[in-house]
């Protein structure tokens, strides 16, 4: 249920959110928390579901993700994925982690 009232899930079959929910991990984070860093390889998509992360790149805040935005979706490619931005949760968040192996 949490799924289908994201922006990001609100056009998706109710199949393809059952799954994503059984594959996804919650993650609670801390403010201040990484969720990528740039340069480093990654294969997890984050999802934003409450409180707030920021994506900076060269230090400058470039985008603010609340609920229902994703953070990394080219990490679910099939390529190697480095960002080139570093997102870290503004305050005491909840995020859903999806990775590559688990599609």
């Amino acid at each position: 249920e949490v799924l289908c009232r994201l922006r990001l899930f609100k056009s998706c079959d109710k199949a393809f959110l059952t799954r994503v929910a059984a594959v996804s991990s919650r993650r609670f984070c801390m403010r201040g928390q990484r969720l990528c860093c740039a340069g480093l390889a990654t294969q997890t998509m984050f999802v934003v579901v409450n409180g707030e992360a920021s994506v900076t790149l060269a230090g400058l805040e470039i985008r603010k993700c609340e609920a229902g935005q994703a953070i990394n979706v080219l990490a679910l490619s099939g390529c190697e994925f480095k960002p080139t931005y570093t997102a870290t949760c503004q305050g005491t968040a909840e995020v859903w982690a999806l990775t590559r192996a688990d599609l």
